[in-house]
């Protein structure tokens, strides 16, 4: 497995930061940052799997994939069309997405339909 250094973010309720911070620390994550609602880290995606694994604070574990700017939806869309998506898995895999719409943009649904019927 890689030792490949990625970014991570555990989700916990509110209050908690602190908590979580700690036993991030505990499990070996590098470069811990709390925020309102849970904690940045870094580090292997084994990393990841562990507090995924043994946290008994955070709710939810978020890998960063990728980052960029984004202003509008076409944004999102190029920004996703650059990701190493074989570095992930095989391209005969299949991807399932969820989608929380809480910002200005419109709906992400018609960026991941877009996405999909392009590579057919």
């Amino acid at each position: 497995m890689s030792t490949r250094v990625e970014a991570f973010f555990a989700s916990c309720p509110r209050g908690l930061e602190k908590v979580l911070a700690a036993e991030l620390a505990a499990l070996s994550a590098q470069d811990i940052h709390a925020a309102d609602g849970g904690v940045h880290f870094a580090g292997p995606l084994t990393s990841g799997y562990a507090v995924n694994l043994h946290s008994r604070v955070a709710s939810r574990v978020l890998w960063r994939a990728h980052r960029s700017r984004y202003r509008t939806e076409h944004d999102i869309y190029e920004a996703t069309r650059k990701c190493d998506w074989p570095r992930w898995f095989a391209v005969t895999r299949t991807l399932r997405r969820s989608e929380e719409h809480t910002s200005e943009l419109q709906s992400l649904a018609c960026l991941v339909c877009r996405l999909l019927l392009e590579k057919k």
